[in-house]
Parts: structure tokens; C-alpha cells; sequence
């Protein structure tokens, strides 16, 4: 992210074409620049496609301050019989005036031809003893046709002298909107927000004068999830209208694409469909994100006491459970309703405050549904036995309470909760090249390499590419920017041949 926008934390990321979004993703920024992949479905038709990022700070300017870039996609599976894949244009891509004058890395390579399987050497140099560089690199063959320009692709937060209405997302991805009151005030009242599971999310905020509400979701939350937002007073009856996070308007121009002839295209088609079982051993889904949700603390705290059922003697009621079981938890009846009460181990007494149940981590009033909820349908519980804090939310006590559905807390929804998927971060692929392949196993990839996170300092940077089975001219591209804000650009190319290297 370059030209102002310093302190957006997180990038928006779609694919147009000319109905709309045909992909969407979200990505942290960190240090002026955000990494990530895009899956395209394989029912998506041939043709030209727009990729365009941007921060919610640009859409102050408008959808021109966008950072956009051409996409060919060819499905070998379904053509698009109605696509234009040469339109008239005034000038490509790679013609264009720039929009910024990217400083230059110097890559130079051992040798300038090689054969197939040969190992290929890369050295970078980034002479500078005062910036760093961060910068994503990639080895690829050159095909037929190519639109990617050299300037394009950074996103540049222009501003203007409207009014702002969309703020600077400095503190990560939120879940943000408003409400309207039905019943009751929420100026100034706690929203809670809830990701349910087994590894529950948890955070909340206040309404404002407005009527407005923004909580902050961690980075390490991906994909679609679903979301409960409650007003913690369940006397409060709203109506809920949540922010759409991406632009509305379509930037999509057909007149923006660069020109490809039937000739050309029917090469791609034919490459692709060649290709198209032999790329997807490749690449695989990260699963960091999965082991850092498996190691999140408690938001109320460590239990005192976590009760796996299957470890003990099935006990039909939950009234049964809660007295063979739960340590220092107390449940009593008055008048047909259940309430109950937790010890506070530390100070020998029962706490004062109606303690929080969860179910699957979303709070629920109803102490009822719970003794009545079937104790086979219970994984485990958690009981933390004091009073814990999270930031000014307090619990006085706790019993968490895990089924093994995981959405055990829809049917004890107030009405005036509204439950909800959004999507979160999108989830990281990495590029994986193979160890090793056999002599007679066919290699024919056309990205060797692809590393988005490569910091550069004043001085050389090395690193090792071996050669597909694949010929033809291949480049390495750096691609980056600096920490202050400067863009970096680097390009070397070599070909792979049958020929003897001299």
C-alpha cells in the first residue's frame, strides 16, 4: 500500500467481471503490504476478468483510486461463447503511462540458458543502507501473450476533499453496523459478538450516539463463520443492519483489456486444457491458522474443572450431571424456573453476580434449556470457578458447556440476537514446489517458484529454482515496496532448451 494510506490494516481484494464479484477475499496488511491467494471456482467461464484491491480509506476517493489489474482466466470446461477475447483498445496494459516510478532491484542469474531439471542460481541485490524491501518473487515461463505491466498492481490510497465517510481500519477487520431500537435504549449499551465451536471467539463493544457499533475479528479467524451479535441486555429489542464491507460499484470495462487474437487464444485454451491435472499437486491449504485457533486461551478465563462426559457413567439428566459432576456449581428451582449459582473457590463463597452459561460460547439467559438439554448430546464441560475479566466485560463465574453439534445455542437465541455469516480473512495457500520427482514423473510446471514474504536489506539475496520439463522463456519478478512507502521492481529472464548450454 503506497501514497498515504499508512495506517489501513486490512486489503480488499475482488474479482470482476461485467455482473459483479465473482470472488472475494480479505487479507491483513502488515508493514504496507498484504499477501495471500485467490481460488477461482472451475465453473468460472473463460474470458476477461478484472482483479482489483483497494482499503476502505480509498473508497473515500472513489472507485478510481482502486488498484486493478487484467485477468485472462481459461476453462478448458466451459467456454464463454459470449466473451470478447480481442476488443479494440488504444493502447495495452503494458503501454500505459505509469502511476509510479518503482525503484529498481538488480537480479542476475548464473548462466543465461539451461536445460530442463538444471538448477537454476538467483541472486538479488537491493543497494540501499537505509530501507528495507519487502518484496514477493516469482519464477514463471512467459507465454504468448503478455499484459502484466510493470507499474500496475500497487495500491494507491487516494484521498479527496469529500466528506470521509468510510474510516481507516487501523486495528484490524471489524464486524461493524448499526442498530435501530424496537424496545428498550442501546446508546451506550454492549454488543457482544460470538464465533461458536469448539475454540469459541468472543468480543464486544458499545453502541454509540448513532447508533453505531465496530468489533475488531483477529487476523487468525478464516473463511465464512458464523456470527451471533446480541445486546448483552436481553430487555433491549433491536433491529440489526450490518456494513457491507465490499464496494458496490463495478469497475469492470471490457475496453480496459489488452488485445488477444483467436489464434493466440486457442494456443492458451490448448496449453491449459494440457495442463490442467498436472498443476493442482502443487499447491496445498496452509493449516497454521487451524493449530493457533487450537491454542487460544479461554476469553473467560482457565477453567478450574473441564468434565469430558464419555469418561464417566451416562447420566440421563442434566440435573444429574450438574450434582455428580460440576464442582461449586449450584442449581435451584423456584416457581418452575432453574437458576444457578457458581463458588468462588479463591474467597470460599458463592459469587454474588448470575454467572455467564455458554453454549458452544454463545451466552444464554435461559437456565432452563440448559437442565433440559440431553446430557448424551454434551461433549464436555468447563466450569471456571471465580470471577474473571475480559477487558470490561466481567464474568461472575462461568459454565461453558461444548455439544457435539456445535450449534446447540440456536434454539435458546433471544429474538432479539440475530445470527449471521460473514466472511472473515481469507485463508492462505502456500506454494509448494515438489522435493524431488523420478526422471520418468512429468514435471510440467509453468511457476517454479512463488514466495510473496522475501524482506530485503542493503546488500544480496540468494536462492535456488530447479528447472520443470517444461521449455520455452522463463523470468524471475520481484515485486515489492519499501518501508517507506516506495514501490521496488526487479526482472530477469532465461530460457530452458534442448540445446547444449555452452
Amino acid at each position: 500500500v503506497v501514497d498515504g494510506d499508512t495506517k489501513s490494516t486490512v486489503l480488499y481484494v475482488e474479482v470482476m467481471s461485467d455482473q459483479g464479484a465473482v470472488w472475494q477475499g480479505i487479507y491483513p496488511i502488515q508493514e504496507r503490504v498484504a499477501r495471500g491467494s485467490i481460488m477461482l471456482s472451475d465453473t468460472l467461464a473463460s474470458g476477461w476478468y478484472q482483479v482489483r484491491a483497494y482499503t476502505q480509506w480509498m473508497r473515500n476517493a472513489g472507485v478510481t483510486s482502486f488498484a486493478t489489474r487484467p485477468l485472462l482466466v481459461v476453462n478448458p470446461d466451459r467456454e464463454n461463447k459470449e466473451a470478447t477475447f480481442h476488443p479494440s483498445v488504444s493502447a495495452k496494459a503494458s503501454e500505459r503511462a505509469p502511476t509510479t516510478s518503482p525503484r529498481e532491484i538488480a537480479i542476475t542469474l548464473n548462466q543465461e540458458r539451461y536445460r530442463p531439471r538444471d538448477s537454476v542460481s538467483v541472486r538479488m541485490r537491493w543497494n540501499s543502507p537505509s530501507d528495507t524491501a519487502i518484496v514477493a518473487v516469482s519464477v514463471r515461463k512467459i507465454h504468448s501473450v503478455d499484459y502484466y505491466s510493470t507499474t500496475t498492481g500497487t495500491v494507491a490510497a487516494g484521498t479527496s476533499n469529500q466528506v470521509f465517510r468510510y474510516p481507516v481500519e487501523d486495528q484490524g477487520l471489524t464486524v461493524s453496523g448499526r442498530v435501530q431500537e424496537t424496545q428498550g435504549v442501546a446508546r451506550g449499551r454492549k454488543v457482544t459478538l460470538v464465533i461458536p465451536g469448539s475454540n469459541p471467539y468472543f468480543e464486544y463493544n458499545f453502541v454509540d450516539s448513532a447508533g453505531q457499533f465496530r468489533i475488531p475479528i483477529q487476523s487468525s479467524w478464516q473463511g465464512a463463520k458464523d456470527v451471533i451479535l446480541q445486546m448483552f441486555d436481553t430487555s433491549i429489542h433491536v433491529q440489526w443492519t450490518l456494513d457491507e464491507k465490499f464496494a458496490p460499484e463495478n469497475t469492470y470495462a471490457s475496453s480496459s483489456f489488452p488485445i488477444l487474437t483467436d489464434s493466440v487464444w486457442q494456443a492458451w485454451r490448448t496449453a491449459y486444457a494440457q495442463r490442467a491435472l498436472v498443476m493442482s499437486p502443487y499447491t496445498r491449504q496452509e493449516g497454521s491458522a487451524i493449530v493457533s485457533l487450537r491454542r487460544r486461551p479461554r476469553f473467560y478465563g482457565s477453567p478450574n474443572y473441564e468434565i469430558v462426559l464419555d469418561e464417566y457413567t451416562f447420566l440421563p439428566t442434566f440435573l444429574e450431571v450438574n450434582r455428580e459432576l460440576l464442582v461449586g456449581v449450584r442449581l435451584r428451582e423456584r416457581q418452575n424456573r432453574y437458576d444457578m449459582d457458581v463458588f468462588d473457590i479463591p474467597n470460599r463463597t458463592f459469587l454474588e453476580g448470575e454467572p455467564s452459561i455458554l453454549m458452544d460460547g454463545v451466552i444464554i439467559h435461559d437456565v432452563n434449556y440448559l437442565v433440559n438439554f440431553p446430557p448424551e448430546q454434551i461433549e464436555r464441560i468447563e466450569t471456571v470457578n471465580r470471577r474473571t475479566y475480559y477487558g470490561e466485560h466481567r464474568f461472575d463465574g462461568t459454565v461453558a458447556v461444548y455439544s457435539t453439534s456445535g450449534d446447540a445455542y440456536k434454539p435458546a437465541l433471544p429474538s432479539s440476537a440475530l445470527s449471521t455469516v460473514v466472511n472473515l480473512y481469507s485463508p492462505y495457500r502456500e506454494f509448494v514446489t515438489p522435493d524431488s520427482l523420478a526422471l520418468h514423473e512429468p514435471d510440467f510446471r509453468t511457476l517454479l517458484y512463488w514466495q510473496p514474504d522475501v524482506t530485503l536489506t542493503n546488500g544480496p539475496h540468494v536462492f535456488g529454482v530447479t528447472n520443470a520439463d517444461e521449455l520455452g522463456k522463463f523470468e524471475v519478478v520481484v515485486e515489492g515496496v519499501t518501508t517507506d512507502g516506495q514501490c521496488v521492481y526487479g526482472r530477469q529472464s532465461y530460457v530452458v532448451s534442448m540445446d547444449t548450454v555452452p
